[in-house]
């Protein structure tokens, strides 16, 4: 008598390929490797963003050791003629006592005389700013501080890392630190904000 094998015929059964379950694993690997590359690429753009602001902010001094102000932009680090003035915390020309340059020169300015940084995004711009103090170590009336803008959130939530603020919910947005200062994510939804490095305060 013919017995049929009923375990034999398996074409039919529900289940995925193998195909399909490696097809499946490469996605969620890529997946996991875009998201560490981008990580990875913000925590490295974010520590050259703090390096970078800690240059600047040394150009400032050494140029404010000779003339007695800190630049207001920055500019004139490089080149005093062009872009000096008047545009200092003394509100005078220094000219004639300015010995710089004091930085690296750069080629792309904003119609403020502030250096453009394309290579940490789209319009990404370094300033130097005098502004009321916010850093509630320092009694100070005001601070001179290097403000990187429009930043994109996650190069400025890595350089905030950098100065040793702490993280809250993962990233610095909004948070001040040390002598450091991350802006709240922008509200209207640009995905930038602002870093801000304080390396001098004044009474005035």
């Amino acid at each position: 008598m013919y017995l049929k094998n009923e375990h034999s015929d398996i074409s039919g059964e529900d289940g995925f390929s193998l195909i399909e379950i490696m097809v499946v694993l490469a996605i969620i690997v890529i997946a996991g490797v875009l998201t560490f590359s981008g990580f990875t690429f913000n925590k490295s753009k974010g520590q050259i963003m703090y390096s970078l602001a800690g240059s600047i902010a040394g150009a400032a001094k050494r140029m404010e050791v000779d003339t007695s102000c800190y630049p207001l932009n920055t500019a004139q680090l490089f080149n005093y003629k062009s872009y000096g003035g008047t545009a200092n915390t003394c509100g005078e020309n220094l000219g004639s006592v300015w010995n710089g340059p004091y930085s690296n020169a750069y080629s792309t300015l904003t119609a403020n005389d502030n250096i453009i940084l394309n290579q940490f995004g789209q319009n990404v711009d370094a300033r130097i700013i005098k502004a009321a103090n916010t850093i509630p170590t320092s009694s100070e009336a005001s601070m001179i501080a290097v403000e990187f803008n429009n930043v994109p959130n996650g190069i400025a939530s890595q350089a905030g890392i950098a100065c040793g603020i702490p993280q809250t919910n993962g990233n610095t947005l909004g948070d001040t630190g040390n002598n450091c200062l991350v802006g709240a994510a922008n509200a209207a939804g640009t995905g930038t904000t602002t870093f801000t490095y304080v390396f001098a305060f004044s009474n005035t």
